[in-house]
């Protein structure tokens, strides 16, 4: 049995926007820049859209070696900020705080940092920081996705997911006249169509069997309070739409009072030159059980 891929994003800052791709190359670390970068603050812990939803309307747009940030909010107009690579040789470092790891990151420069604190509406100054990757992150999870899996992603490298356990879902919502969500509440990094909603969760792995490559699907994952913000707006979705109804279809194994969704998945096989090649949207993977 074969799924296709059907979607593919990454993430280049830790809990913003995510940027969706045609194709993309892959290495053990996830995909190709995705979550390179953090925003944290002065005591090196790094934020997300739990603590603070605005970080959603933060987008990024790539241009060449450098990328844009852009604050996607009709109420409050800042222009673009430019960002780019930190000279490591000046660029002050930062020990980065994730859960239970540790990581280091070159902290970007004043404008970038200032723009970020201003985007935010932080009564504190916030940093942008970039993962130092000649420092390997101490992991919290080495029995479950490897040493040094990630960049800065909460924990797996990736995070595959199943289209039709999205229409499940939203038929749900639907016959509850509840507001239907789209995949970017869930931030996946890889969507795929062909099973039936929820089936994910009884495959072993994925595997590209034109490049060697596999995905192993390690656990499920057990989703936070951030499924229930709007992407576009950051605002909560009312009645904790998708948060309880997704619960009661599909909650974690051995509880009944958080959600699952997607799969926590790490890269295994294949050579240098087909990590490279990567994935496109269309592509085949084969089902393992």
């Amino acid at each position: 049995m074969e799924v296709t891929i059907t979607g593919l994003y990454h993430y280049p800052v830790k809990s913003c926007a995510g940027v969706g791709l045609a194709q993309c190359s892959i290495s053990a670390k996830g995909i190709s820049g995705d979550r390179e970068w953090v925003i944290l603050n002065k005591d090196g812990v790094f934020l997300s859209q739990r603590k603070n939803p605005r970080l959603g309307l933060i987008r990024i747009r790539r241009d060449g070696k450098r990328f844009n940030l852009y604050f996607n909010d009709a109420d409050k107009a800042i222009a673009p900020c430019p960002v780019t690579l930190p000279d490591i040789e000046d660029a002050r470092t930062q020990i980065i705080h994730i859960w239970r790891d540790e990581a280091t990151a070159f902290i970007a420069d004043t404008a970038v940092n200032e723009w970020v604190t201003n985007a935010l509406d932080s009564d504190e100054p916030l940093f942008l920081g970039y993962f130092d990757k000649r420092v390997p992150r101490l992991p919290g999870y080495p029995d479950r996705f490897g040493a040094d899996a990630t960049h800065f992603a909460d924990a797996a490298p990736f995070l595959v997911a199943n289209a039709l356990s999205l229409y499940a879902l939203n038929l749900s919502l639907s016959l509850q006249h509840l507001p239907e969500v789209d995949i970017r509440h869930f931030r996946p990094n890889i969507v795929f169509s062909g099973l039936p909603g929820f089936a994910e969760h009884h495959v072993k792995a994925l595997r590209h069997n034109a490049s060697g490559f596999e995905f192993s699907l390690i656990d499920p994952c057990q989703r936070c309070s951030i499924i229930t913000l709007n992407p576009d707006t950051s605002e909560r979705l009312p009645n904790a739409v998708p948060f309880k109804q997704l619960t009661a279809i599909n909650p974690m194994p051995g509880s009944n009072k958080a959600p699952a969704f997607g799969m926590n998945a790490i890269l295994e096989g294949g050579t240098e030159k087909a990590r490279a090649r990567g994935l496109q949207l269309g592509d085949r993977l084969e089902v393992i059980q």
